[in-house]
């Protein structure tokens, strides 16, 4: 009865222990839908130890408000201990919900992202109000100079002249 005790015990898992990790993200650029995005994140056992888990460590996300399967990205340690990357490609534009499978220590919700669809080909251009407003006064202010020197070329030729 003992020696089954000690089994179960032993069977435990790591979350019953008080086994729990943290993920931390990398900085990373904005995804763009349809392109590869690297994200790179640390596992920190119980918030502040990094940690290599070895073993089934991916970025998952999900459509939000799809019934569509969660797509996963494996991820590969790399660097200092416990730091991880993975390249992820949004599918389309939208909201997401991701998480990040810790292996040992399970899954760790990230919340929701939302990937932006990419500016329209040919779209629109705002100048600034530098170039818009600066650059007609520069060439006013130019031309009144220019002017000014044929004006005062003038004059000193008539006066040479008398």
């Amino acid at each position: 009865m003992i020696v089954a005790g000690w089994l179960l015990a032993g069977t435990a898992s790591v979350a019953s222990a008080g086994g729990w990790a943290a993920t931390t993200l990398d900085e990373m650029p904005a995804p763009v839908p349809g392109e590869p995005v690297e994200v790179g994140f640390t596992i920190r056992q119980h918030g502040v130890h990094p940690v290599d888990v070895g073993e089934e460590v991916a970025i998952e996300i999900s459509a939000a408000g799809e019934g569509a399967e969660p797509e996963v990205f494996p991820a590969t340690q790399q660097g200092l201990t416990g730091h991880y990357r993975a390249e992820v490609v949004f599918p389309r534009a939208g909201d997401y919900t991701w998480l990040v499978r810790q292996g040992m220590f399970g899954p760790r919700e990230l919340g929701s992202i939302t990937v932006a669809a990419p500016p329209a080909a040919g779209g629109s251009y705002r100048y600034s109000p530098v170039i818009r407003y600066g650059l007609p006064v520069l060439a006013g202010i130019l031309a009144a100079v220019a002017l000014g020197d044929v004006v005062v070329g003038r004059r000193r030729r008539r006066l040479a002249t008398a």
